[in-house]
């Protein structure tokens, strides 16, 4: 599966990051494997505590993760949004090997 990072988050993780899984992983376990230069960026997700979930659901090495159950959609939405073909996704939607996520920063308006 694979991210497609808009600006900013380019210059940090370049246009995309892929990751390899076997099963479907929800977004929030997936996005607590984001390298720390890109969680840096994100401030809600600096202050999630630390979990590993991503080696019991067939992805990646299985290494400490950054993002935990108390971020809420809407917290993380205010900082950052991710998109499938169809739609905005939630923390909990389930991901599969063959997808492609769009990062893109939220829009905002005056």
């Amino acid at each position: 599966m694979r991210f497609h990072f808009s600006e900013p988050f380019i210059k940090v993780a370049g246009p995309e990051l892929e990751f390899t899984i076997s099963s479907p992983v929800s977004l929030r376990v997936l996005i607590g494997q984001f390298p720390p230069d890109i969680i840096k960026m994100i401030p809600v997700l600096r202050t999630a505590k630390p979990f590993d979930k991503l080696r019991a659901n067939g992805c990646g090495s299985g290494i400490e993760g950054h993002h935990d159950d108390s971020v809420t959609d809407v917290e993380l939405w205010a900082h950052v949004m991710f998109f499938n073909k169809v739609r905005l996704l939630r923390l909990d939607d389930m991901i599969d090997n063959d997808e492609t996520i769009k990062v893109l920063l939220p829009a905002t308006g005056g």
